[in-house]
């Protein structure tokens, strides 16, 4: 088991899902897509970088098809970043990020 692994508090759960992240300072949307979810929080893939300590807000994207795990929807959840680390895949940047929930579902 890796150091991540035993750090993390709740079991992870893959998915592929769009998401729509909103940014509270500046108000900004992004598109982004989520690869795993927990009871505490989630990991996704973002075009632009999120600074740690921020506070955002997540929505799953009401204009695409669920992933054939089901990861479920939700109207909207609070969450602060926990961390943003850039990936370089195919060419082009992208930024993975952790966050923790704030308020329960």
């Amino acid at each position: 088991m890796n150091e991540n692994m035993q750090r993390r508090a709740h079991p992870r759960f893959k998915c592929i899902i769009p998401i729509v992240i909103s940014r509270e300072t500046p108000q900004i949307l992004s598109s982004a897509l989520m690869f795993n979810y927990s009871e505490g929080g989630l990991y996704f893939e973002v075009s632009d970088p999120l600074t740690p300590g921020a506070y955002i807000k997540i929505k799953t994207d009401d204009n695409s098809a669920l992933d054939p795990i089901g990861c479920g929807t939700w109207d909207q959840r609070r969450g602060e970043v926990r961390w943003c680390l850039e990936l370089e895949t195919s060419g082009s940047t992208r930024y993975g990020c952790g966050v923790q929930y704030l308020d329960a579902e």
